[in-house]
């Protein structure tokens, strides 16, 4: 299996550096990359998110299934990703609000966030409002978060044939409660990259590869609330 970091670029480069940095265990060297880059106005943070950390991420998923890393660097680099996220997310540019809810997940059994944590942060940059619950959420309590918190959208990240099972159980489970079954469903990992129409087979309004492309759905895709008046 070739290498996920082939080619030329600024993202491919930094993503090169930043993965180095963190299988050398150093996170300190991995953020400063990052934060310059952003500072420096070499990339914004949502680009950094798809360029860097997404693809590097997936090249250390590769390795272990090679047996190049082990998996205590998996766990390192994976906790260590989450540390420097919370120092880039005060970095992005942000637009108004625009009273419109997502609710963000991974699905019951998927222990990953990382990538549904940088997809919520691209919902808040671009004026949402992300009601992000991490990894592992059963689907009656993604049903309970959308009705909670008045949800326009639940986006939900799969990284395994059998959570795609899953998330069409979460799918169902929104679409079987009256005050739930309008709100549009977009998911996201591996199975769906690999198999696009997935997404729609098990009931889903559509799929996104990462946060940019998940704002960009979803603006598509969510109808607008009405306008409030003066």
């Amino acid at each position: 299996m070739p290498s996920l970091l082939e080619g030329e670029g600024v993202g491919v480069h930094l993503a090169r550096r930043y993965l180095l940095a963190m299988l050398e265990g150093d996170r300190s060297r991995a953020r400063d990359l990052l934060v310059g880059a952003v500072k420096a106005g070499d990339l914004t943070v949502p680009e950094i998110y798809r360029a860097v950390i997404r693809p590097a991420h997936a090249e250390v998923g590769r390795m272990w299934q090679m047996n190049e890393v082990g998996i205590s660097q998996e766990h390192y680099a994976t906790a260590n990703a989450e540390w420097i996220i919370a120092q880039l997310e005060p970095l992005a540019e942000r637009t108004a609000r625009n009273d419109m809810t997502v609710v963000a997940t991974s699905v019951g059994g998927d222990a990953h966030s990382l990538g549904i944590r940088m997809v919520a942060d691209c919902f808040e940059f671009a004026g949402w409002r992300a009601f992000f619950l991490g990894a592992n959420t059963p689907a009656r309590d993604v049903v309970e978060a959308s009705l909670i918190s008045g949800a326009s959208l639940v986006a939900l990240s799969a990284n395994l044939c059998s959570h795609a099972r899953t998330a069409r159980a979460v799918v169902h489970a929104l679409r079987q409660h009256p005050e739930t079954k309008d709100i549009r469903v977009i998911v996201g990992g591996l199975p769906f990259a690999v198999a696009p129409k997935l997404a729609e087979r098990i009931g889903a309004d559509g799929t996104a590869p990462d946060g940019l492309a998940a704002v960009e759905l979803a603006s598509r895709i969510v109808p607008r609330p009405p306008s409030r008046g003066v």
